[in-house]
């Protein structure tokens, strides 16, 4: 996804940092000098050396062993990547990335390539929110969308992934006792939880491929993703089957809006505003229910629905 580059600039000054700790820090008996390391860096908040150190460990790291260091690399990686205040730091934590996507032979990297392709996702999401604001020109306006066709593509392929880490789990747990079926079914767990994160980065991705421009790219996608991921069941992809016991889950509350969202793009206002009722329920996900008046304004904006543009605004400054 992203194209790498040479060594980053931070490489030499960790590696020093890292081979004097190795030298210094004394290993419990118990513990791996590796392990101890990394635990010692994470102990006292070394967040750029842990990740450099962890590094190193996943191109070392046994076939066994390496999922369980790159799924602590992601979650730092994705840490990182939020936390960069500029397009170059950004740019040199991708190119960290994917060199050690190509050393590790992309075996047991699936979160790993999540994170980035969620980290890119943010990029465009940001573009796309200045499009909204008009405050972003037609060039960035066609940079988002490619870069959204580009995450779009690697979520498919992860969400093949993940079909196969559930049904080669499935096949394995059928006949398997005892730590074999532990681990099938721990495999399993990580199977479905991959696939439910895609399915929300990918519903996410297609309504603003959509929204930019492309509904063709964006609504079925971005419905049959919301709809898998609110478990809707016979009822369907009706407001009133949202389950109000999970719209105080965050996860759960922003794949409500998405829905809602995803909705607007066919120009369905009243439908809309029904989807986004269960987010104004005071057991709602506070962060979601904070947001959900800029969101109404945006889709009543969208539609050209003045009139009731100005009754919104009155309701949210609190005017008449």
């Amino acid at each position: 996804m992203c194209r790498c580059g040479e060594p980053t600039r931070l490489a030499a000054p960790i590696g020093l940092a890292l081979a004097m700790l190795a030298v210094l820090m004394p290993a419990p008996a118990a513990v791996g000098q590796d392990d101890a390391m990394a635990a010692y860096l994470e102990s006292r908040g070394l967040r750029s050396l842990l990740v450099a150190r962890l590094e190193q460990l996943a191109v070392e790291a046994s076939p066994a062993m390496r999922p369980v260091v790159l799924s602590r690399l992601a979650g730092l990686y994705a840490e990182q990547l939020d936390r960069a205040e500029t397009d170059e730091a950004r740019r040199r934590l991708f190119e960290r990335a994917d060199r050690l996507l190509r050393e590790t032979a992309r075996e047991g990297t699936e979160f790993l390539e999540l994170a980035i392709a969620r980290a890119t996702y943010r990029a465009a999401e940001r573009i796309a929110e200045r499009w909204r604001l008009r405050a972003a020109g037609p060039e960035e306006q066609a940079e988002a969308l490619a870069t959204l066709a580009e995450v779009a593509a690697a979520l498919d392929e992860l969400a093949r992934r993940a079909e196969r880490m559930i049904e080669r789990s499935r096949s394995v747990s059928a006949r398997a006792e005892g730590r074999r079926a532990i681990s099938a079914g721990e495999s399993m767990d990580a199977g479905l939880l991959l696939r439910g994160e895609v399915d929300y980065l990918a519903g996410w991705t297609a309504y603003y491929r959509g929204w930019l421009g492309d509904p063709a790219a964006g609504i079925v996608e971005a419905e049959e993703r919301f709809e898998r991921l609110l478990d809707l069941g016979d009822a369907g992809a009706v407001p009133s089957a949202v389950d109000l016991n999970r719209v105080g889950g965050e996860g759960y509350a922003r794949a409500v809006l998405g829905m809602a969202l995803v909705r607007g793009l066919t120009g369905r206002v009243e439908e809309v505003l029904r989807w986004m009722e269960p987010l104004d329920d005071p057991d709602a996900h506070p962060s979601v229910r904070r947001e959900l008046p800029g969101w109404r304004l945006a889709v009543l904006i969208d539609a050209g629905a003045w009139s009731r543009v100005a009754d919104e605004l009155s309701l949210v400054t609190g005017s008449d």
